[in-house]
Formats: C-alpha cells, sequence, structure tokens
C-alpha cells in the first residue's frame, strides 16, 4: 500500500511528458529494496543471525524507510485530495464506485488492467520454483542463488529510468508492446531453459536472469498509459485500478502455477507463462493508443481520438 500510492503520488506530480522517467525511477527505487537490497541483506544476516533474526531486521529497515518518508519529503501533491472541486464534496460511496465503474466507463483502462495483471504474474509464478528449481535441479548453492537475484535486481533497477526515458522519446505503447510483452516473453524462456542447456552454467544463468529483468523494465511505461487515458478527474481512479491489478498479479502468479503445475507439469506453465506476456503484447498494441503518448503526436488515429477525448470532457 505504501509503494503503490507513492506511485500515485508521482502520477500526480510528474509532468505528462515526463511520466515514463519518473516511473522509472519509481520502479529503481522499488526493485532496489525488494529485490535487491532485500537479498543482498539476507546473504549476510542469515549466516550471521539466522533467517527468523532476519526478519525482525526486515522490520526495522522499513522503519527506517518511514522515517524518511515523514521527515525529508516536501513535495505537496500528495498532502491533499486527488479529486477537483467539483467531485471532492461527492460521497464516500460515490468515490469508492468511481474506482471500479471507471473500468466500463473507460474500456482502455479495462485493458491496461489487464496488462499490468500480466506483467508480473509470471514474476510471482516464477519465483514460486526458482529456488528449488536452480538450488536442487541446476545444482546451484543457496548463495549463488541468492547471489544471482541480487545480480538480476541490480541490473533490472538500473534500467528502469533508462527505459523509462526512452519510452518518453519514442512512445510508450511501443515500449510496452516490443520491449515489455515480447521482451519478456522471451526472456522469461531463456531463464528457464539455458540453466538446463548449459549444464549449471553460473554466468550464463545470471546473463538470462539479468535479461528478464532489463525486459520487465519494459512495462515501466504502463503507469504513465495508466494516468493519461482518462480525464483529470479519474486519475486517482485509474491507479487505484492500476496497484489493484499489480496486486492481483501478486495471486495470480503463484495460483495459476499451484493449478497447472499438478496438472500439465512446470514445462507447460512456463509455456503458459509465455503465451501471457503474447497477450500483452497484442492488448497493448491494439487497445492502448493514447493521445499524450509521446510516440503518438503524429499519429492520425490518436489525433482523432485527442479530439474526441476533448469533446467528451467538454
Amino acid at each position: 500500500m505504501f509503494a503503490y500510492a507513492f506511485l500515485v503520488w508521482i502520477q500526480a506530480a510528474a509532468p505528462a511528458d515526463m511520466r515514463g522517467s519518473a516511473t522509472g525511477w519509481f520502479w529503481l527505487a522499488f526493485t532496489g529494496g525488494l529485490l535487491t537490497l532485500g537479498s543482498l541483506v539476507a546473504i549476510f544476516s542469515i549466516q550471521l543471525m539466522g533467517e527468523y533474526a532476519t526478519f525482525w531486521l526486515s522490520l526495522a529497515i522499513v522503519a527506517m524507510g518511514l522515517l524518511v518518508m515523514l521527515i525529508a519529503l516536501k513535495e505537496r501533491s500528495g498532502f491533499h485530495s486527488l479529486l477537483d472541486k467539483e467531485h471532492q464534496h461527492q460521497g464516500t460511496a460515490r468515490t469508492l464506485m468511481g474506482g471500479i465503474d471507471i473500468l466500463w466507463r473507460e474500456p482502455r483502462i479495462a485493458a491496461a488492467a489487464v496488462v499490468r495483471i500480466i506483467n508480473t504474474t509470471p514474476y510471482f509464478g516464477f519465483f514460486i520454483f526458482l529456488p528449488g528449481f536452480f538450488t536442487e535441479q541446476i545444482g546451484f548453492s543457496q548463495t549463488e542463488y541468492l547471489s544471482l537475484i541480487t545480480i538480476m535486481g541490480l541490473v533490472g533497477m538500473s534500467f528502469n529510468p533508462i527505459v523509462g526515458k526512452i519510452s518518453d522519446r519514442i512512445g510508450w505503447r511501443k515500449v510496452l508492446t516490443v520491449f515489455g510483452g515480447l521482451g519478456s516473453g522471451v526472456a522469461m524462456l531463456l531463464m528457464y531453459f539455458v540453466p538446463q542447456w548449459s549444464h549449471g552454467s553460473f554466468f550464463l544463468s545470471v546473463v538470462c536472469a539479468c535479461l528478464y529483468g532489463i525486459t520487465l523494465c519494459g512495462y515501466v511505461p504502463a503507469a504513465a498509459l495508466f494516468s493519461s487515458l482518462c480525464q483529470s478527474k479519474d486519475k486517482g481512479n485509474a491507479m487505484a485500478i492500476y496497484c489493484f491489478a499489480a496486486g492481483l498479479s501478486t495471486f495470480f502468479g503463484p495460483a495459476l502455477y499451484g493449478a497447472f503445475n499438478g496438472l500439465f507439469g512446470t514445462l507447460d506453465v512456463i509455456w503458459g507463462y509465455a503465451f501471457l506476456y503474447l497477450v500483452s503484447a497484442i492488448i497493448s498494441w491494439c487497445f492502448l493508443l493514447c493521445p499524450l503518448d509521446p510516440g503518438e503526436q503524429r499519429n492520425p488515429q490518436a489525433q482523432r481520438l485527442r479530439r474526441l477525448d476533448s469533446v467528451v470532457s467538454k
């Protein structure tokens, strides 16, 4: 809740032509904490104090982050309601419903929600069996596996602002489709098959893991698209759907693996995850045309959509 509320704050404060870059910096910090710093601390703390004490150490680190936010953050957009004056006095029930009925009022938001769910569904499913896959099937030690995940996080997070900046130049939809959807599908398959084909090569396994981490950065523009696909009064509702979709992916990833692994086996589940990324690419390209997308400024269809959105808002 802290992380995604913070992302809404960033989208409210960032100019439209910098939302991709701003989101990239958010994901750099998010990945740097959850994946990279978390794994790095665990490598040493588990050896020094054990697994149970590491949980208490993590609580102390989270508390430090809270203090930084309370003391150092001065930007004011997140200190008041994001609703315009016309909608600030509507009831709580109507406000909550606005975060739901936007799915059929703005069909592109619904399409974007599907893309965001797919974004990390394979990722969270992947990490259900990756520890056992690398330590038992490939033969890595626990330290080697944690090192692989740490390196993957470091490399992946370093590309978040880079990909965000690129998306602000060439277009959010293009990056989301090619780099995110298609790229993540291919990289995920490589991360699974190459360690087996290379007979447990740690170097090649790290290369493929880093490639997967980099291509996941292709989904950085999704937040910028969410906040730009609707009118300003619905920006908060759109980002609520974004956060909800992100949360659903943490459930669907392990759930799909648990449901289908026993029926079809891990290999078929992996191919199913790759197919989901392909579906994500198709939806992104066909349904997420956005008039504010920097890469669509000369697109006649986007210009017509911009005029239509202007008429509807009036």
